[in-house]
C-alpha cells in the first residue's frame, strides 16, 4: 500500500514536496532518512543525539506501523508524518487513469512517479 511522507516544522508551511512511496518499508526508510538529516547538525555526538531524542526518533521511523504514523516532534521542531493511502486514493491525487478499479503493478509505479513528479 502507498504512503506519503510529509515533513513539517511548527510555524512553517508543510513541506512543499511530500514524497510518495509504494511500500511500508520504503516509507520507513524515507522517514529514517529525514530524521538523519536533522541529526546531521550534531555530527557524531551520540550523547547529544540521545539527549535531544533523535536516536529515539530514528528508531520510531524505522518502526512506523503499516497504518502510518507520526515521528516527533523532535527537538528541532520537525514532525514527520507518514500517511497511509489506498491505491484508489493515491490515484485520485494524480492524473493517472487505470484500466480497472484496482491498479496493476505497472500502474502503481506510474501513480507514484506522477505524484512525485508534480503531476498533482
Amino acid at each position: 500500500m502507498p504512503y506519503i511522507i510529509v515533513v513539517n516544522r511548527p510555524g512553517h508551511l508543510p513541506e512543499a514536496d511530500p514524497v510518495a512511496v509504494a511500500t511500508v518499508e520504503e516509507a520507513r526508510d524515507r522517514a529514517a532518512d529525514d530524521v538523519r538529516t536533522s541529526m546531521d547538525a550534531f555530527g557524531d555526538d551520540r550523547e547529544a543525539l540521545q539527549r535531544y531524542g533523535f536516536l529515539d526518533a530514528e528508531l520510531a521511523a524505522m518502526d512506523v506501523p503499516e497504518h502510518g504514523g507520526t515521528i516527533g516532534p523532535m527537538s528541532d521542531g520537525y514532525v514527520i508524518d507518514v500517511q497511509f493511502y489506498t491505491w484508489l486514493e493515491m490515484r485520485a491525487k494524480t492524473d493517472v487513469i487505470t484500466v480497472g478499479q484496482y491498479p496493476s503493478d505497472s500502474e502503481k509505479e506510474l501513480i507514484i512517479d506522477h505524484y512525485n513528479g508534480g503531476t498533482r
